[in-house]
């Protein structure tokens, strides 16, 4: 099974823990994992190495230095810090035709087998992917009023088709265009492929979001539509196979004093990963302090109606910011 992991240098500690969990959960599986980075220094890939040595897996390690040229030399903006969230979008450079990709994001931890995801059949479809509870206010903005949209950080990706239709070309002139995008490879993901996403039971890409609140709450809230079931969410929080721990309410669950809902399973395999790192305090804003305390003391429903005038808060706010840039 091939497996792609894209990140940064920076990013190494946390992908040792994703890299730890998918070889401790999966034993018994014949597994082909990628990374590709720009850069990593020689200290950080000896650790990735010698996580898979100690499970006998594969790791191949893609160092290349040119990853970042072609977004700088048409003025796209770094996210996040860096040009790394785009690098998946260019997998297929990579990789053979016949070749289906299993792409997860550094911050996801592995917990049951993925071996069910192998034998998925993508059909005419370019991706397969979990569905992002995004609102309507939201999919109306970039364009996605009728139909689902998706998260990116675990995908299984059909390399003969991507290919076969010159997706990297339509990539390629949708960032150069410079087409608006407040997520940018996710948008992208999502709007050029809109017809041909398959959707994948939560299970394997559990979020923080599944944690605190259920459909029937973010549906109310956020009109969300064909959205999975409470029953298909609540049995992915009883036999979730790939967690998803993303920044939420300002945390990551690898930073110093935080109250992420994956902390202590993230904890918990970074010990195995045995790398000496020092957790870093998370930047304070006033606007995640003031959500932390009320998601603790207001009902649930409440919280998300103040959540949700916030986001469109902030959405507004980028886009008039991005028209006065142009």
């Amino acid at each position: 099974m091939n497996i792609l992991y894209t990140i940064d240098d920076n990013y190494t500690h946390v992908l040792a823990v994703s890299l730890l969990s998918l070889f401790e959960s999966n034993k018994e599986n014949n597994l082909n994992v990628t990374i590709l980075v720009k850069h990593l220094n020689e200290n950080n890939e000896k650790k990735l190495l010698d996580i898979a040595k100690r499970y006998n897996m594969t790791l191949r390690i893609i160092k290349d230095d040119k990853l970042d040229d072609f977004f700088i030399s048409h003025g796209i903006k770094k996210y996040h810090g860096s040009y790394s969230a785009y690098y998946r979008l260019f997998f297929d450079k990579y990789f053979e035709e016949n070749e289906n990709i299993l792409y997860l994001d550094a911050d996801t931890i592995i917990v049951d087998n993925i071996k069910p995801l192998n034998n998925i059949n993508l059909g005419d479809n370019y991706i397969a992917a979990v569905k992002e509870p995004q609102g309507k206010y939201y999919k109306e903005l970039i364009g996605l009023k009728e139909f689902d949209y998706y998260n990116s950080g675990v995908m299984i990706l059909n390399t003969n088709k991507w290919k076969k239709d010159k997706c990297y070309d339509i990539i390629r002139n949708s960032i150069k265009n410079k087409i608006f995008y407040v997520y940018p490879d996710q948008d992208i993901i999502n709007i050029m492929f809109k017809n041909k996403i398959m959707t994948l039971d939560p299970k394997f890409n559990y979020m923080p979001i599944h944690r605190i609140c259920n459909e029937k709450c973010y549906d109310d809230v956020f009109g969300i539509d064909n959205y999975y079931s409470e029953n298909i969410i609540g049995q992915a929080k009883q036999h979730p196979v790939i967690i998803h721990c993303y920044n939420f309410l300002g945390e990551s669950p690898w930073m110093k004093n935080n109250s992420h809902p994956d902390k202590e399973l993230f904890n918990q395999y970074f010990r195995k990963t045995l790398i000496d790192y020092s957790p870093q305090k998370p930047s304070f804003n006033i606007l995640y302090f003031i959500e932390k305390k009320l998601i603790k003391i207001l009902p649930k429903k409440m919280f998300f109606k103040i959540y949700k005038k916030i986001s469109i808060k902030f959405l507004k706010k980028i886009i008039n910011e991005c028209k006065k840039k142009g």
